[in-house]
């Protein structure tokens, strides 16, 4: 008796059959809409062969094959247009992979459970990328010239004196669920001191948000470059970089770039109170029991390093949580702001991170929702 087995899934769409003949079976696989390859096996005995047979019935199964039923008839291929927001490794994910199985840290199985894994819970997300180019109070910056329209004041400290750019992204063409595909958005960082660890007062006093849905309207063009301290990009970069204007060191122009952020599995053992992430998934248990908490961590690190970005994920080196406390107790999206070392130096890690509810219904000049953490 011949038993057929079929798997459609995406763009996977493959036949498995197996046919039993005494002490011998023949499968028979490939591609649906082609002749595919066979392989016979022989035992024993017709038990053995049975058993054998049964043992590859039950893990096809449980790879979410179906089996036909009497009378079916193959189904025919249906090609699925690629989606191009689907998460695929690059080469060079790929090609770190195949380092750590080359270096017998992890097994060519492991590596594919890891980017099974990825694939299921790797968020699209904006890196942000400077570049060289004197930015526009139009453009996407680090420091820079602010948007601020005619008749409008910048966001000033208590003691009056203006709260310089630290970033601002402009949304146009952007294609981000959770986010504005239009608009400016700002955020005004006072020029703390690099010791100043006080996070609470960095949110709530340090910090001013706007966000101008219109930037039609006409701009103030007597606004010097913000110089803020804390923005400073690696010397390889910058060396070469011309100085158009006084401060312009501190400002540079960003564009950003479709990327893919991971929850950052470095020191898992802080995982526990955000284990909702990975509720009931299976590939993350399995990863998790099969490879080392340090490998695991590594492995993440070359294949998801540490990059500013709106819509992914923020980085911990310390363990500290990368989800406002709001989420993990509602379990409710927030829109993320992550700086990162490869635009800012900031304490021992370099790392900014702050939360947003809605960037488009900001009250101007008011402080974070939610917090932001410095790592």
């Amino acid at each position: 008796m011949k038993r057929t087995f079929i798997f459609q899934e995406g763009n996977s769409q493959k036949f498995w059959s197996i046919e039993i003949k005494k002490t011998d079976f023949i499968v028979f696989y490939g591609r649906l809409g082609t002749t595919g390859q066979s392989q016979m096996k022989s035992f024993e005995t017709k038990e053995k062969c049975q058993k054998e047979a049964n043992k590859l019935i039950i893990e096809k199964t449980k790879k979410g094959y179906k089996e036909m039923l009497a009378g079916e008839v193959m189904p025919e291929r249906i090609d699925v247009p690629k989606n191009p927001n689907d998460f695929e490794f690059t080469k060079k994910q790929k090609s770190i992979l195949k380092e750590f199985v080359g270096n017998e840290e992890i097994t060519k199985r492991q590596a594919q459970l890891i980017e099974k894994f990825c694939k299921k819970h790797a968020v699209l997300c904006y890196e942000l990328i400077a570049i060289k180019g004197k930015p526009t109070p139009l453009d996407s910056s680090i420091g820079g010239i602010p948007y601020c329209p005619v008749g409008e004041e910048l966001p000033k400290d208590k003691n009056g004196n203006e709260i310089p750019l630290l970033l601002q992204i402009n949304f146009s063409g952007i294609d981000l669920l959770g986010y504005p595909n239009k608009g400016i958005f700002q955020l005004f960082l006072e020029d703390l001191e690099s010791n100043n660890y006080d996070f609470d007062r960095i949110v709530s006093k340090g910090s001013r948000v706007r966000y101008y849905e219109n930037t039609t309207a006409d701009y103030r063009s007597d606004i010097s470059y913000s110089n803020h301290s804390i923005v400073c990009l690696y010397e390889e970069f910058y060396k070469n970089m011309p100085v158009h204007t006084p401060g312009y060191e501190n400002s540079f122009k960003i564009k950003l770039e479709k990327s893919w952020s991971m929850y950052p599995l470095a020191y898992s053992d802080y995982l526990e109170d955000d284990v909702w992430l990975f509720e009931n998934c299976e590939i993350y248990n399995q990863m998790s029991e099969e490879i080392d908490e340090d490998t695991l961590s590594n492995v993440f690190s070359e294949l998801f390093p540490n990059k500013s970005n709106i819509g992914g994920y923020g980085f911990t080196p310390q363990g500290q949580r990368c989800l406002p406390y709001s989420v993990e107790k509602d379990k409710k999206e927030a829109a993320i702001l992550f700086l990162a070392d490869d635009i800012i130096s900031w304490g021992d890690g370099g790392s900014i991170y702050f939360f947003y509810e809605d960037m488009t219904k900001i009250k101007k000049d008011k402080s974070l929702w939610g917090y932001g953490d410095f790592s």
